[in-house]
């Protein structure tokens, strides 16, 4: 059997780590120190080479610590962040909306373009992008314009039907998929939730918060067989409907 050429702290864990640190950079240290502070007993002459030969052993064992202690650290930063990318990957909702977010919704997507490739039926895609979101988190700050994006979320949100995934894929962009819908249907949507987004913060006071909505509409297969295809020609229409 072949051994392993790493070293075998390596393969402790963060505990053992941590543990064997405590005793080799504080325990240890501590009793060669009274060791050398009580020891009388050897003759004058021999004590100063002995003591020296203990304090490079106390240095030498509190650097293997120091590494010990490096070395956990640097695996307990390792864990982290391999656990936030499992969460990362498990999570499928936008934290701000509760939206759909942008992984859950591509991958939505090409699930819902093979099922219509299948059963030869149409899928659309819509893209509906708060225009002026920029200047208006300029003016207004984060806290007013989180409170919009949520306004927004809630109103698309009840216009489409249950089975419709909705989504913000960015900051100002959200997202639907229409399955068993063509492109026609599609745009009659998008220019429906427009005009609901529009109306809704038409009443302010302040014309800076009145929102401006542009739409962009793709259709499988007309604009493509997969779902990258499908955001990137809703992308390229944003503004042109």
């Amino acid at each position: 059997m072949i051994k392993s050429k790493r070293f075998l702290f390596t393969t402790w864990s963060i505990k053992d780590k941590l543990k064997i640190s405590f005793y080799l950079t504080v325990v240890l240290p501590l009793l060669v120190c009274v060791y050398l502070v009580s020891d009388y007993i050897l003759p004058i002459i021999g004590i100063s080479a002995y003591m020296t030969a203990l304090v490079f052993l106390n240095i030498f064992i509190a650097m293997i610590g120091f590494l010990l202690i490096r070395e956990a650290f640097s695996q307990m930063v390792m864990e982290n962040e391999n656990l936030t990318h499992r969460m990362e990957k498990l999570e499928i909702n936008d934290a701000l909306t509760g939206l759909y977010n942008d992984a859950f919704i591509r991958n939505r997507l090409q699930e819902e373009i093979k099922r219509a490739i299948v059963h030869q039926r149409p899928c659309a895609f819509i893209l509906l992008c708060i225009e002026n979101y920029e200047a208006f988190h300029a003016k207004f700050g984060s806290s007013q314009s989180e409170t919009a994006l949520r306004k927004c979320a809630s109103l698309i949100r009840e216009t489409v039907t249950e089975i419709d995934p909705v989504g913000r894929i960015q900051e100002n962009l959200f997202a639907i998929i229409l399955a068993e819908r063509n492109k026609r249907q599609a745009q009659r949507m998008a220019s429906e939730i427009k005009q609901k987004l529009e109306r809704a913060f038409s009443s302010e006071e302040d014309y800076h918060k009145r929102v401006t909505v542009t739409t962009g509409v793709s259709e499988n297969p007309l604009d493509g067989i997969r779902a990258d295809e499908l955001v990137e020609k809703a992308q390229e229409a944003l503004g042109k409907v």
